[in-house]
């Protein structure tokens, strides 16, 4: 080869593995020469292992130079690798031990309070925290903060927090002098059941307000025994034994005997039911006989036992569901026209062609839930807003039901007859507003329209208006007869006395001076009268109340109720309990009965909404969550207010 010929070689040679350069001359792309004895070898820059099998051999005084030389090369391309990638993200906050904040400190507390509270309102897992993606998020918004592990919110943060909650809680209850009480059970998709507590009062800000006292799990069965043990502990808990009034809950047999005192002797039924002749004997011995120690222990349960209310609502939907399931309904024209409209609301919500096509149209129908009859409303409504085009959309999927004009009024009436049952549910089921005072109104107000129903030209549900006039009479109308649901509605300024129908008007007011004679101690008390010019501004449910005054008082009146009920009724918009705010100087004694009376929640509305809220816990992805981990969460989201007064 010529001198030309290895030039040229050299020229073409690719650059050669580093170290080795020092020991071996490329001669071209695939071979190169050993500077020390000059014999030729094949290699690649991804294979040069006979090249160090050479030198290794051949040279041996060599190759230790070799390995310092490969060490120093590996060392300097690691460096010079890491200068010229992306820096890390923890290169941009990261900070010394020095500069993190203390556990101490503010902004470290208020951060991981605020951690906290958006894991628990937000619904999320504990395992955020322990996210690398979640943890850089924090960490590049605050450098500084000192993210707490899982186990650490599970094993300490939370503990303590729940403990400063229950405490505020019982600082709260022992200011205060009556609360009420909803109770409720669910069980979840795992099987496991869960008892829900709520208490409900007026503060001293004359605010309504209401503290989720237990979201915890509930072993065993649902039998009164075990209902009673449980309730007792989180009365005991909170230190409630002489403070709840009434306790609401549904209509089922092992809540009603829960609440029932069960004596050797005889039972006493707290559910605002009388007491036979025999009890009422044995309630009430002689006076002038000896009350021995056993008797004065007896004496105190019977005192502090509160009374159970049966749900509003439960019952409202007790009176709808016995007329809508009666054979007699079932077999009527209307009846079978409610069961053609569920099935063409499950084949249209089974086709994509007519769900879309209603989609264009702004058309969702709304299919019923079995437990809940306000559904079948819904659904009728969705149907009946343009059933042309429910039409139309069955022609798409070749359906054989129509909607005829027939079917349109007879379901139209149907609506009507239902109508007001929702305005009720309206107005007792609200959340936050004062709802006890309406339960006479409404009662009354179904009653009424009812009848008109029942005597105007219905074609189709005449019948189905008398019969849950009736059922209305049966059910719902003893709610009337309760003594504080009077009181509560005489006291809620926009209702007043406008309600009472004259027969009993004299014995509602008799029982609302007694309670404020009883108050005072005494039989009457000296109050300024005052005018009210706003006039009633009623639900279309209260039409038949009279409008402002029922009745003029006498102007030399001097007694606290003569001098309230002689002025108008106020606006149905108004906030009844900011009025005896107002009056709370002028009217002591009524203000100060308004604030034990309407802080009743009429129905056991607010322990289901929790069990709602729980719901959105116990997500397919996280039916692992623990009872414990899911009670101090919920304890947390439902009671916002109390959380904020906590200390991290």
């Amino acid at each position: 080869m010529d001198e030309q010929q290895i030039n040229s070689s050299e020229t073409c040679a690719e650059p050669f593995p580093t170290p080795l350069s020092e020991f071996f001359k490329s001669l071209t792309s695939t071979e190169a020469c050993c500077n020390n004895c000059k014999k030729k070898f094949k290699y690649s820059t991804k294979a040069s292992s006979n090249l160090i099998t050479h030198l290794k051999r051949c040279s041996p005084n060599l190759y230790p130079k070799y390995r310092n030389l490969k060490r120093k090369h590996q060392e300097n391309t690691k460096k010079t690798k890491v200068d010229q990638s992306q820096p890390p993200i923890k290169s941009f906050f990261q900070t010394s031990s020095s500069q993190r904040f203390a556990s101490y400190d503010a902004t470290q507390k208020a951060l991981t309070k605020a951690l906290l509270k958006s894991i628990a309102c937000d619904q999320l897992p504990l395992s955020i925290v322990d996210s690398q993606t979640f943890r850089n998020l924090l960490l590049t918004a605050e450098p500084r903060y000192v993210i707490p592990s899982r186990s650490t919110f599970r094993n300490s943060l939370i503990p303590t927090v729940i403990q400063q909650m229950e405490e505020e809680m019982r600082c709260e209850i022992a200011r205060l002098s009556n609360v009420y009480l909803t109770i409720d059970l669910w069980t979840n998709r795992n099987m496991t059941s869960f008892l829900g507590i709520t208490m409900h009062f007026v503060d001293a800000e004359w605010k309504l307000r209401s503290f989720v006292l237990v979201v915890d799990s509930f072993l065993g069965r649902h039998t009164a025994e075990n209902i009673a043990e449980a309730y007792d502990n989180v009365i005991e808990k909170f230190r409630l034994t002489t403070k709840v009034k009434k306790v609401v809950s549904d209509n089922a047999s092992s809540m009603i005997k829960a609440f029932q005192v069960s004596l050797p002797e005889f039972t006493l039924h707290k559910t605002g039911e009388e007491i036979n002749e025999d009890n009422e004997k044995q309630l009430n011995p002689d006076p002038e006989q000896e009350m021995s120690e056993e008797g004065a222990d007896l004496h105190a349960l019977l005192t502090y036992l509160p009374e159970r209310v049966s749900c509003f609502a439960h019952t409202q939907q007790l009176c709808i569901k016995d007329c809508l399931q009666h054979s007699e309904f079932a077999k009527s024209y209307v009846g079978k026209q409610l069961g053609k409209v569920a099935k063409i609301v499950n084949s249209v919500r089974k086709s994509v062609n007519a769900t879309s096509y209603l989609q264009r149209k702004k058309i969702t129908l709304r299919a019923q839930n079995v437990t809940r009859w306000n559904s079948q409303l819904v659904m009728l409504q969705s149907v009946l807003k343009d059933h042309e085009e429910v039409n139309a959309a069955l022609t798409l999927i070749q359906s054989r039901e129509k909607i005829t004009n027939q079917d349109y009024l007879a379901l139209s009436e149907l609506v009507s007859v239902l109508l007001p049952f929702k305005e009720a549910m309206q107005q007792i089921e609200g959340e936050n507003i004062v709802t006890s005072s309406c339960i006479c109104p409404v009662v009354l107000g179904l009653l009424k329209a009812m009848e008109l129903l029942k005597n105007s030209n219905l074609h189709y549900c005449q019948k189905l208006a008398a019969n849950l006039k009736d059922s209305v009479s049966k059910r719902l109308l003893p709610y009337i007869n309760f003594p504080d649901n009077r009181i509560a509605s005489l006291l809620d300024p926009r209702v007043k006395n406008s309600w009472i129908e004259d027969d009993v008007e004299k014995e509602a007011i008799r029982l609302l001076k007694t309670h404020v004679a009883s108050r005072l101690g005494k039989d009457d008390e000296e109050s300024c009268s005052t005018e009210d010019e706003n006039p009633a501004k009623k639900p279309k449910l209260f039409n038949f109340m009279a409008e402002g005054l029922k009745k003029k008082r006498p102007r030399n009146s001097i007694s606290e109720v003569d001098s309230y009920l002689g002025v108008e009724t106020m606006h149905f918009d108004e906030d009844p309990l900011m009025y005896w705010k107002k009056k709370s100087e002028e009217l002591p004694t009524l203000s100060s009965l308004a604030k034990d009376y309407l802080g009743l929640t009429a129905t056991s509305a607010p322990s289901e909404r929790i069990f709602s809220i729980a719901g959105n816990f116990y997500t397919a992805r996280r039916n692992l969550l623990g009872p414990e981990t899911f009670r101090t969460l919920m304890f947390i989201k439902c009671n916002p207010t109390v959380f904020e007064q906590v200390k991290m």
